[in-house]
């Protein structure tokens, strides 16, 4: 019955990064990736005498996540990429989804500023897809260091439809790291005027108090 429950929670992950990558949210995406691929590990190659152990080392907070993909951490985009490309198989795509899935793969190879360039070119062709496109020209800028860039690509995002909780996210991500690398009080002051009852409102609160 445990396997059985075990399998179940793997496949909704890897469902989920499936659908992340589909629709071109690469962060995400490789969020998912990590937890599928720590979760599937210990599920499946833990023996019962060494899952209380080996719990300790597999455990995946927010925190350790975040910091494993972003500008804090390296990612693994190899396996990621493997990954992606089994799903992708199975998946029919429209124009604006192949490129956008295009420009997702450049990120992967991290190729940061070809990728921007391809989501810049895709808003131009199909403008309805600025707001997710800008959001992952964001994803771009944060990874290459630019974190002003990566927050105002990020607002602008938000502006443009994608307010949802992976803008939250993101945006919550680039603030913090700019209070941390720069202590920048007016950029977790911004997450706070944008996200007045947001999910990360105590922490914002704590770094300017």
């Amino acid at each position: 019955m445990k396997r059985m429950v075990s399998a179940l929670i793997l496949l909704v992950i890897g469902g989920f990064a499936a659908y992340s990558f589909y629709k071109g949210n690469v962060v995400i995406g490789i969020v998912s990736l990590v937890v599928f691929i720590l979760a599937g590990l210990y599920i499946l190659g833990s023996s019962d005498d060494e899952k209380e152990e080996e719990k300790k080392n597999l455990s995946v907070d927010e925190k350790g996540v975040n910091t494993y993909i972003s500008g804090e951490g390296k990612a693994d985009f190899e396996q990621a990429k493997k990954i992606r490309e089994e799903m992708l198989k199975d998946f029919k795509q429209d124009d604006v989804s192949v490129e956008i899935n295009a420009a997702a793969g450049l990120m992967l190879n991290q190729d940061y500023e070809g990728s921007k360039r391809a989501y810049e070119n895709i808003v131009l062709k199909y403008p309805q897809s600025k707001g997710k496109c800008v959001g992952q020209i964001g994803v771009a800028e944060f990874f290459m260091g630019n974190y002003e860039a990566a927050l105002d690509n990020y607002i602008e995002s938000k502006n443009n439809g994608e307010d949802n909780e992976m803008t939250e996210d993101n945006i919550w991500e680039v603030c913090e790291v700019l209070y941390k690398k720069k202590g920048s009080r007016s950029a977790v002051e911004q997450y706070l005027k944008l996200y007045p009852a947001g999910r990360y409102i105590k922490k914002a609160n704590k770094l300017v108090s």
